[in-house]
């Protein structure tokens, strides 16, 4: 995606704070040490998690203090250096179901005689859960309650330049509605517009992530159609979790040529819109087989296409999807495709870029234009090789913490290179 001022950004994130769907006060805040390790990780992106009961615990009525404590947890992570989406996370409605929407937000004969079962998704098909959404996508009133917590979100952030933009609703889901193909484009993307306008009411000139419905991963809805007005400020947003490394089982067959026509099949007539793709989450069980592999083609691939990621998830715990062990330490797994070079800032959209995760190093050519930026991640300890052509097309390469930053001379393609020394 490109910034206002023209610069080539590419997010490599992750998914903060997973944990933060349980706890009483909706937000659990970074360590000094945590942030640390997101930039030893090489995330340059995280998907800051909110939600509606969050900001708006009664109806209409906002929480000041949790926004404080949001819009500060925002600030610390920019000025580490990382970007922000803010995402309104659901999952399975809301109260008491799963996380998300406020009590107030359905009313309670709707609710009444709900039996959770597991896997905690297969709580979507309940009847409860259904008409909870049905009410939802039924009302004006409590889509423009939805709409007014977005906006003392949007609002709160909105002075923080590094907030790229606002990822809308979380893995929505069609209710009574499922099996119908047209949900996306009839009712969701309508949904999206209400929001898209109410943000730009306090918050101009930020890109929107929109999810499709959660079913159409499972051909159970058409793809939306993103009108040609709206191409400019908005980014399909969806998720991938193939069964393989889901759930628990034979884990990841390495067929990394299948793994990609698996995302070009679902998502590829997007990007021939000309509508850019950041996959707001993806990622597996941990533990499952070839994991650790499963992490470095589909990164691979993202990079080959310049599509954006976040990783679920930053949290604890020695199994499950969790960067981090129990203790907080960063899981091996991860070490692989953590040490390959990350691109954050370039002066237009790269060209043959090339990541190499066995021997870490980034080989691309891009359109410098005079101060645009060139920002990379290097994350794998060691001595970097640098090198650029034309000689003088850049300022000296500076390394500030795990950032090389070089600045353009002027107005030329540039080839770049960089490779950790054997």
């Amino acid at each position: 995606m490109v910034s206002a001022l023209g610069q080539f950004v590419y997010l490599h994130g992750i998914n903060v704070h997973e944990a933060a769907k349980y706890e009483p006060t909706h937000l659990l805040p970074l360590s000094a040490h945590e942030v640390e390790i997101l930039l030893q990780s090489g995330f340059d992106a995280v998907r800051l998690l909110s939600g509606w009961e969050a900001i708006m615990p009664e109806r209409g009525q906002l929480d000041q203090d949790y926004l404080d404590r949001y819009s500060a947890e925002v600030d610390k992570l920019t000025a580490a250096g990382m970007f922000v989406i803010v995402d309104m996370h659901q999952d399975v409605w809301g109260d008491p179901f799963g996380n998300g929407a406020p009590g107030w937000a359905c009313p309670d004969e709707l609710k009444e005689g709900y039996q959770p079962t597991t896997p905690w998704w297969a709580n979507y098909f309940s009847s409860q859960v259904g008409a909870c959404f049905d009410n939802f996508w039924a009302s004006d009133e409590l889509q423009d309650q939805l709409a007014d917590a977005w906006a003392a979100v949007a609002g709160r952030v909105c002075a923080n330049e590094s907030v790229i933009g606002f990822d809308l609703l979380n893995e929505p889901y069609p209710g009574g509605a499922l099996g119908e193909m047209d949900f996306d484009q009839r009712v969701l993307y309508p949904f999206y517009q209400k929001l898209m306008g109410r943000i730009r009411e306090v918050c101009p000139d930020r890109v929107f992530f929109i999810e499709p419905s959660r079913t159409f991963d499972f051909g159970l809805a058409d793809p939306l159609e993103i009108p040609a007005s709206d191409r400019g400020r908005v980014v399909l947003a969806p998720h991938f979790y193939p069964q393989s490394v889901h759930e628990q089982g034979a884990g990841y067959d390495g067929d990394k040529q299948a793994l990609e026509k698996s995302l070009s099949d679902l998502y590829g007539g997007f990007e021939a819109q000309g509508v850019p793709l950041w996959f707001g989450e993806y990622g597996g069980l941990t533990g499952n087989p070839n994991y650790d592999q499963y992490l470095v083609d589909i990164n691979q691939i993202f990079y080959e296409h310049l599509w954006g990621s976040a990783l679920w998830a930053f949290s604890r715990g020695d199994g499950g999807f969790s960067l981090l062990d129990a203790v907080g330490t960063r899981k091996a797994v991860f070490d692989n495709m953590i040490a390959a070079p990350v691109p954050v800032l370039l002066p237009s959209r790269p060209k043959d870029l090339k990541i190499d995760f066995d021997q870490p190093g980034i080989e691309f050519v891009v359109n410098c234009k005079n101060d645009l930026l060139v920002q990379i991640m290097l994350t794998a300890s060691g001595s970097w090789t640098v090198s650029f052509d034309p000689p003088g097309s850049l300022t000296q390469p500076e390394v500030s913490g795990h950032l090389l930053t070089a600045a353009c001379r002027g107005s030329t393609p540039v080839s770049f290179q960089a490779h950790l020394e054997k």
